[in-house]
């Protein structure tokens, strides 16, 4: 299994070598081979991915399962000058490019958690918009409340049940 990034930019004119679509461009990532077991859909319980922007430095995004350190993928920050600039995150499992779909079995829920560490106190806006092209066969559903959290926190909620009220829950 390989993981790649795509990472987007919203433009009038995309970078040489990037790929437009809908005025924004984007470009992906090279691909990095998972390294210790195989991901499962159960496994995704376990499953951490971290980004980081550095001025100056790398930019850098990691998987993590329950085993440890699964995939790393790095880049100079001078490509886009992401670190000043890095103010949206999409969380969620999605088909694997080309705008394909991720397909769940019967009785699936997949819950995304988005802590910020490092740069902000305030608790992020939950915004009900996909910034990706690939997809999954899960729909939105209401999101519990979250109790005290460390950071900064966002949470949402996907399911193929029943999904009552589409919403996501904050904490600051």
């Amino acid at each position: 299994m390989t993981v790649s990034g795509e990472l987007g930019l919203s433009t009038p004119t995309c970078p040489s070598g990037w790929f437009s679509d809908s005025g924004d461009g984007y470009t992906n990532s090279s691909a990095s081979t998972l390294t210790g077991k195989a991901l499962t859909a159960k496994s995704l319980a376990t499953l951490s991915l971290s980004g980081s922007a550095k001025s100056g430095g790398n930019d850098e995004v990691e998987l993590i399962s329950g085993s440890g350190h699964a995939t790393l993928a790095t880049g100079a920050d001078t490509k886009i000058d992401l670190a000043p600039h890095w103010n949206t995150t999409e969380w969620g499992v999605f088909g694997d490019g080309g705008g394909g779909a991720a397909d769940f079995g019967k009785s699936n829920t997949l819950e995304a958690v988005t802590t910020l560490t490092v740069t902000s106190s305030s608790a992020p806006t939950c915004v009900k918009e996909g910034f990706t092209g690939e997809t999954n066969n899960l729909k939105l559903a209401a999101t519990p409340a979250l109790g005290s959290e460390s950071s900064p926190t966002l949470a949402s909620k996907q399911t193929d049940g029943t999904a009552g009220t589409a919403s996501c829950a904050v904490a600051g």
